[in-house]
C-alpha cells in the first residue's frame, strides 16, 4: 500500500527516468568523453602523441624494433669492413645494444608485457643515456675510413630511439587558448552568430505575420 502511494506520488519522476537515462548515456556521456581529448596534444601520426599521457612512458615495442634493425644493419657492416678498429667498434655497439635489451627486460618491461609502460624520471634518464651513447658510437663508427653498407639508413633508424620516449602530452587549457586566438575560429563564430541572429529575427517576423493572418 505504501509502495503504491509512493509510486502514485512520484509517477512523473518515474516516467521521465528512462528518458533521463537515455539522454545521459547517449548524449551527455559521449560529449564528456570526447571533451577530455581537448586537454591533450594528440597527433595520431606521431607514435609519441597518439594517446593521452599524463606522465612519461616508454614504447618498448618501438624501442625493440629499433634495436633489431640496428643489429641487422651492423651485421651487414661487419661483413663489409676490413679494419680491426672498425670491427672492434661494431662489436662494442652490438654489445651495448644487447645490454640495452637486458636493461629494458630487467628494469622497465612489465610482467603483463604491455608495449607502452609508465616509467619514473630516473628510469627514463637511464634509458635515454644508453640510447644516446649508442647513437654517439654510431657517429664515431661511420667517420672511420672503411666500407659500410648504408650509414644514412642506420642513423635514420637510430634516430627512432627518440620516438620511443613518450613524454606527457597534457596541455591543459593551452588548446582552448590557441583556438580562441585563431582568426579562422573568429570568422566562423562571427558568421554563425550573424546567421543565428538573422534567422531568429526572420522567424520572429514570420511568426508574427502568421499570427496576424490567422487572427
Amino acid at each position: 500500500m505504501k509502495l503504491s502511494k509512493w509510486a502514485d506520488k512520484n509517477a512523473g519522476y518515474i516516467l521521465i527516468l528512462p528518458a533521463v537515462i537515455i539522454i545521459v548515456l547517449f548524449s551527455i556521456a559521449p560529449i564528456i568523453g570526447t571533451l577530455r581529448y581537448s586537454f591533450f596534444d594528440m597527433q595520431l601520426n606521431n607514435q609519441a602523441k597518439n594517446d593521452m599521457y599524463m606522465k612519461s612512458n616508454i614504447n618498448i615495442a618501438l624501442n625493440q624494433e629499433t634495436i633489431n634493425y640496428l643489429n641487422y644493419y651492423l651485421s651487414i657492416d661487419m661483413e663489409l669492413v676490413q679494419n680491426q678498429d672498425t670491427i672492434a667498434k661494431i662489436d662494442e655497439i652490438i654489445k651495448d645494444l644487447s645490454e640495452l635489451e637486458n636493461f629494458i627486460a630487467e628494469e622497465i618491461a612489465p610482467i603483463d608485457l604491455k608495449s607502452v609502460v609508465q616509467v619514473g624520471k630516473a628510469e627514463q634518464n637511464a634509458l635515454t643515456e644508453r640510447q644516446q651513447s649508442i647513437v654517439n658510437k654510431l657517429d664515431e663508427l661511420y667517420v672511420m675510413d672503411d666500407e659500410f653498407y648504408s650509414p644514412e639508413d642506420t642513423m635514420a633508424v637510430a634516430s627512432e630511439f627518440d620516438t620511443s620516449i613518450i613524454k606527457s602530452n597534457f596541455s591543459g587549457e593551452d588548446n582552448f587558448t590557441k583556438v580562441l586566438k585563431d582568426e579562422r575560429v573568429h570568422s566562423t563564430l562571427t558568421f554563425t552568430l550573424s546567421f543565428t541572429v538573422i534567422s531568429v529575427f526572420a522567424e520572429l517576423i514570420f511568426g508574427l505575420a502568421l499570427a496576424l493572418i490567422m487572427n
